[in-house]
């Protein structure tokens, strides 16, 4: 089976709001089905074991639970009955433990170098782990460019962030550079066609049209997007990015695309319908479907 990088970063949340939850989950589903790329870990180790201690999970029976290849949402379902340690405090720590992960120096310096990353400080494991899983898609989008590509689900939260701390701007990137490759699935929505795109662009001072025309002719990796973008955008100064991302985190669907959305996960709760969440449990009921029928073929 081809094999899947899992672009949920340890900063992404679900709806428990416990970060690492939905990288973990992803790891065990694509390493039950064969289809983690060597390197990544999936045991009771790094950032897993600091996630399944934090919140009191068992950590036998939760890999065991991994291993028969739940959806997201069923995860969070089990994690919700069998976690010792689900108050806010208990969440809030982990959180930040796993916030506070930092890589070796030279582990760090690696991936700062496959990533085209200059920045030496950088060492947090989050943003690292996320720019080496960016770094390693687009290396394989770029080098079959030309050639017919599967489609793949851009997975990349609009929760996550390079080292602008610009919310979505990973994701705006990997649906364009899908897009521009021919591999990003059609009823996934990219530049104008995208309200939440053409927005963020219209918030930060960005031309939509220059970006997704330099992505098409240029391919760049993340980091190199990135600078391009800070050099262009007219407003990015911090107290503007911390704006920006407030405004992301509160967004919500129109009902009639939310309502659609929530009966394709079976989420029964009327009127729920934030924009980020939505979007990411889309995505993740999508890569497991997909695992699901190839396992089945």
């Amino acid at each position: 089976m081809e094999k899947i990088v899992p672009l949920a970063d340890s900063g992404v949340k679900g709806p428990l709001g416990v970060a690492h939850l939905p990288r973990l989950w992803l790891k065990g589903v694509l390493a039950a089905a064969g289809a983690l790329p060597e390197g990544y870990r999936s045991g009771y180790d790094g950032t897993n074991k600091d996630l399944i201690d934090g919140i009191g999970l068992e950590p036998e029976a939760t890999l065991t639970y991994l291993a028969s290849r739940p959806s997201y949402m069923a995860f969070e379902a089990w994690v919700r009955e069998h976690a010792g340690r689900l108050h806010a405090g208990a969440v809030a720590a982990t959180n930040a433990t796993i916030a506070a992960h930092q890589k070796t120096p030279a582990n760090a310096a690696e991936v700062r170098a496959r990533a085209g990353l200059t920045d030496a400080s950088a060492g947090g494991a989050t943003l690292l782990n996320a720019l080496d899983d960016w770094t390693s898609v687009h290396a394989g989008i770029a080098a079959r460019r030309g050639s017919e590509l599967q489609p793949i689900v851009p997975a990349v939260s609009t929760q996550s962030t390079g080292p602008l701390g610009l919310m979505h701007l990973p994701r705006f990137w990997m649906k364009a550079t899908l897009a521009a490759a021919g591999a990003l699935y059609e009823t996934w929505l990219s530049g104008m066609d995208s309200p939440l795109d053409v927005w963020f662009c219209e918030a930060i001072g960005l031309d939509l049209e220059a970006a997704i025309a330099h992505i098409r002719a240029e391919l760049p990796a993340y980091v190199a997007f990135e600078t391009w973008v800070a050099a262009r955008a007219a407003n990015l100064a911090p107290a503007e990015i911390a704006a920006h991302n407030e405004v992301l985190r509160g967004r919500e669907k129109p009902e009639h695309v939310a309502a659609r959305e929530r009966a394709l996960l079976g989420i029964e709760a009327p009127g729920y319908r934030p924009s980020i969440e939505l979007n990411d449990l889309v995505d993740w009921y999508t890569i497991h479907a997909e695992l699901f029928s190839k396992a089945h073929r």
